[in-house]
């Protein structure tokens, strides 16, 4: 069974300058329906975190960064990360 596209975007897709994310977590109302793009460094913009580097990570491992950077002013961040717009580079796309 081949994976769907989206989800082997998530997993193999690695995040660059110019995609747009939704960052969602339960503590971060600011983010609700805000896209975030991706800048020319690779980082995104965070309420309380600040600049955080996710260029060249998969959309799972910016969840982590975020998570680890939101950790000092949230207990137990809930980052949810996906890719609403790609701009860095072509996605592959699997055949059903």
């Amino acid at each position: 069974m081949k994976a769907k596209c989206g989800d082997q975007n998530h997993s193999t897709y690695l995040l660059g300058p110019g995609d747009q994310l939704q960052i969602s977590d339960p503590e971060l109302t600011e983010l609700a329906n805000k896209p975030v793009r991706v800048d020319g460094d690779g980082s995104v913009d965070v309420p309380l975190a600040g600049r955080v580097h996710v260029g060249g990570l998969t959309a799972q491992q910016g969840q982590q960064e975020l998570n680890k950077a939101l950790s000092t002013y949230i207990r137990h961040p809930q980052v949810i990360v996906e890719v609403s717009e790609v701009h860095s580079q072509p996605v592959p796309f699997s055949a059903r």
